[in-house]
């Protein structure tokens, strides 16, 4: 594997977002690129070496031939967002979780993301006790959250991760998330390796990612624990 981004290479790019999320009402689209490209295209070459590392480490684990983990990798697209949560009013005491929260509890839909936080906490997940773990912000450390296509590849092996973004009262949170997913029209089935007839029976139907997609977030929108189950699940649900 190449070299991964140094907490210096890490600051900086967190620093571009800041600088971007002040300078992008003043500058058009053409001179923003050319501000960003050379930063995240660095990032991005670094965390897909990162995306690659996680996923065959989990894959080949499991006991996934190489040949089939590569094919595997080499079937998905990739992408950077950069993601800008603005200051939440003070908190109250008696304020709910809604009254705290940006993002809510939900699942990715995609293959795997990874996620760098710049000094102001937010990331949290959900243990399987129900309770919810705060992901710090450490220097040079990411967060890789599984995603839905993750758990039919694996079989149900690697459930999806529940997540939510929950900002502290006046602070402004960034952060910069890569993603791994499938492209237009792809259908996603088990690995081979994953099934067999005793202990891990097949759970998914092959799922076709853009239909998949449609049906989760159309007018329809089943719940959080339900949609994967209801569009291509085979007897019992993810939990």
């Amino acid at each position: 594997m190449g070299t991964p981004l140094s907490g210096t290479q890490t600051r900086v790019l967190m620093r571009g977002c800041c600088l971007v999320s002040r300078i992008h009402s003043t500058l058009n689209p053409a001179m923003l690129i050319g501000v960003c490209s050379q930063t995240i295209g660095a990032f991005a070459k670094g965390m897909l070496e990162l995306d690659h590392a996680v996923q065959k480490m989990v894959l080949e684990s499991l006991g996934v031939r190489k040949e089939r983990v590569d094919s595997h990798l080499a079937s998905l697209v990739y992408d950077v967002r950069l993601s800008r949560y603005g200051a939440l009013a003070p908190v109250t005491a008696g304020d709910d979780d809604e009254a705290t929260t940006y993002m809510v509890a939900h699942r990715d839909c995609s293959m795997v993301t990874t996620i760098t936080q710049h000094e102001v906490e937010g990331l949290q997940v959900r243990g399987r006790d129900g309770a919810w773990i705060t992901v710090a912000p450490e220097p040079g450390t990411f967060a890789v959250v599984a995603g839905e296509m993750f758990t039919v590849v694996t079989n149900g092996r690697v459930p999806a991760c529940v997540h939510r973004v929950r900002t502290p009262s006046n602070r402004e949170r960034l952060s910069v998330l890569f993603g791994s997913s499938l492209k237009h029209g792809a259908v996603v089935g088990a690995l081979e390796e994953l099934v067999d007839h005793g202990r891990h029976p097949l759970r998914f139907r092959p799922c076709d990612f853009d239909e998949y997609v449609k049906f989760r977030f159309g007018q329809q929108r089943p719940g959080l624990n339900s949609a994967l189950q209801e569009f291509c699940g085979i007897g019992t649900g993810t939990k």
